[in-house]
């Protein structure tokens, strides 16, 4: 089943669902067939759910597909009512079907553990453990292979190699969707998403957060016309009239009068931005992994959001 396919499947149970059970809270008192419908439809949309975010995550691994298009009227109703909903559909599946929600979470904490043990790290160095023993049989096979440049490459401490870890960044990457052509978002601002996909997998924490504030201004450069936002100020120098550039604060408030939900969102990219390309004595406790991980990826997960508010067909926003 292909994305849209599943958008027109999961909108059409997402709205029986909601149509049974307008409150979440009233699940205990829906009469035992109804109960059972609803459990099905959450059946229904959290698997589809995820395998939804699982195509998203196979068109980048395997055609950097940064931005993708969707049925405009589908991608519409995702957005403002099933993503919205998705602890609800998880919590009354749990409710009304334990058992089977339980398969899903043993099954998701499964696939995390194969990737916490360091199996993908350990199926490298067993092959090349293997190319070793081959070419001490075959002497001739060695020109046809690196195997002390690859030992190098597995053992580096600047590489890092730890596709385990790698494999477990890109579990939160996704597409931007768009409902018309993706060439709507420009080849320039396309170029940095990939470049920002291939940091956050690798896990370059601060590069991440830094160019997420470059594509956040990008994306405002790009579509101030549309907007009629002004790139610079007037000022007087010295009696001179002259035209002085806006910062990124200025322009994230400009567009803030416009679209005012973003504001907070644009702030916290620019904010982060900031402060990692810049920092301060108060930011040393910032700079520790974990909070330079958190940091990125809240970066990265807010700019797709404005992304898709800035690309979308304005009836949609």
């Amino acid at each position: 089943m292909d994305a849209p396919e599943r958008l027109a499947h999961i909108r059409q149970w997402h709205r029986e669902f909601r149509r049974l059970l307008p409150d979440a809270d009233d699940v205990h008192r829906l009469p035992d067939p109804a109960k059972d419908v609803v459990a099905e439809l959450c059946h229904k949309l959290y698997g589809n759910v995820e395998a939804l975010k699982r195509s998203w995550e196979h068109a980048l691994h395997y055609s950097e597909k940064v931005a993708q298009q969707v049925p405009t009227e589908s991608l519409r109703y995702y957005r403002n009512h099933v993503a919205p909903d998705e602890k609800v559909i998880e919590t009354v599946l749990r409710t009304l079907r334990p058992e089977l929600f339980e398969f899903f979470e043993f099954w998701s904490e499964f696939v995390s553990a194969q990737l916490l043990h360091g199996k993908i790290h350990r199926t490298f160095e067993v092959a090349l453990e293997r190319m070793h023993d081959l070419v001490r049989d075959f002497p001739e096979l060695e020109k046809e292979f690196a195997l002390e440049s690859a030992d190098e490459v597995v053992s580096s401490d600047l590489i890092d190699f730890d596709p385990d870890d790698w494999t477990r960044n890109t579990r939160r990457l996704r597409p931007v969707m768009v409902g018309k052509r993706t060439d709507c978002i420009p080849a320039h601002i396309r170029l940095r998403l990939i470049e920002m996909h291939r940091t956050l997998t690798f896990g370059n924490w601060i590069s991440a957060a830094v160019l997420a504030r470059s594509i956040l201004e990008y994306a405002i450069l790009d579509n101030a016309a549309r907007w009629n936002i002004s790139l610079t100020w007037d000022v007087t120098i010295q009696s001179r009239r002259e035209r002085k550039r806006k910062s990124l604060e200025d322009l994230v408030d400009a567009v803030a009068e416009q679209i005012p939900r973003l504001k907070e969102e644009m702030h916290y990219i620019r904010e982060e931005g900031n402060a990692f390309a810049h920092p301060t004595r108060e930011r040393v406790s910032k700079e520790r992994l974990f909070s330079r991980r958190d940091v990125a990826f809240e970066c990265y997960e807010k700019l797709v959001g404005i992304l898709e508010d800035v690309y979308l067909p304005d009836d949609m926003t």
